[in-house]
């Protein structure tokens, strides 16, 4: 893109948000979240541990420019912190282990975490299955913590069916549409809990750092690892639903239609290309206690990974 492109692009998008100010009820601590939250996901770590530009970032760049115009229109641009570019220190290595691999862009899996726990995974297959309600601890680090049972919307320009005088009997068609002032908020929460495994779909030379871990463990072929997860869970939760797949990461500014919960994420983790294997009871639950699997041994089909 050149230099006048980028001008005109950046000109067209503050004109597109001018005229459809969806951020504009947003508190200055929710707007600075959502920068960070968009920067994070524009810029991409190469093996020297530096952030560049992706090459296909336009999404992200024009969001940015969103929030940019945001504080422009309230005469705030002083209140916008920029963060810094973070030096991921394990990204030589993480580079490093990954060049003896050959693998396809979605054809494996990552799962990351301590060695402690990733070479029993590796060697015998030692497996846990938590609740999804583990990952909703303050004490987790922040590319893990997150409330996995909840999705958050958020619509700008919305409008209700206002009743007069709270007579609700009337009926619809005499009820009288009102704009909201702000953002019309939905919080769709899943009415139970289920049990969650999570692995990542692409391998980031900055996902060490992110995570905080020291190990990975990458499943070469997908297919048999989920079909042998599956067959081992299915004696300690007979009768529960199964799904695996991709997780979709969304925007709460911008909703689409859908109430799958547990396999919608916020945005902010985009850069994770998580994928999901999932258990659902046949009845509601609460507490769910973790479930500790044995696979055998992962070496022929496995690779253990380790900084």
């Amino acid at each position: 893109m050149t230099e006048v492109d980028g001008a005109a692009l950046d000109k067209q998008w503050r004109l597109e948000y001018q005229n459809h100010r969806y951020l504009e009820h947003t508190t200055p601590q929710e707007l600075q979240q959502r920068f960070e939250d968009v920067f994070q996901n524009a810029y991409f770590c190469w093996r020297d541990g530096r952030l560049y530009s992706k090459g296909d970032n336009t999404k992200w760049t024009c969001w940015l420019t969103h929030i940019l115009e945001e504080f422009t229109l309230r005469k705030a641009q002083g209140q916008l912190r920029r963060p810094k570019f973070t030096q991921y220190r394990n990204a030589p290595k993480a580079a490093e282990l990954w060049d003896g691999l050959d693998l396809k862009k979605d054809a494996y899996l990552l799962k990351f975490g301590e060695s402690k726990f990733m070479r029993p995974l590796w060697e015998q297959g030692a497996f846990t299955v938590f609740p999804a309600t583990k990952y909703n601890d303050a004490a987790l680090n922040k590319a893990v913590r997150d409330d996995e049972l909840t999705l958050m919307t958020q619509t700008h320009g919305a409008t209700v069916d206002f009743i007069e005088g709270l007579r609700y009997r009337i009926p619809p068609e005499l009820r009288k549409p009102t704009p909201v002032i702000g953002p019309l908020k939905r919080r769709v929460r899943y009415r139970s809990n289920c049990y969650m495994a999570c692995f990542g779909r692409r391998y980031e030379y900055r996902l060490f750092d992110d995570f905080g871990y020291d190990s990975c463990v990458v499943v070469r072929d997908r297919k048999r690892f989920i079909e042998r997860t599956r067959v081992c869970m299915e004696t300690a939760l007979p009768g529960w639903d199964f799904r695996a797949s991709p997780v979709s990461y969304r925007d709460p500014c911008h909703p689409t239609p859908t109430d799958d919960v547990l396999f919608s994420k916020h945005f902010r983790f985009t850069y994770q290309q998580e994928f999901r294997i999932v258990w659902e009871a046949p009845t509601r639950q609460s507490t769910l206690r973790p479930v500790s699997l044995d696979l055998g041994s992962l070496t022929d089909y496995c690779d253990l990974l380790v900084l």
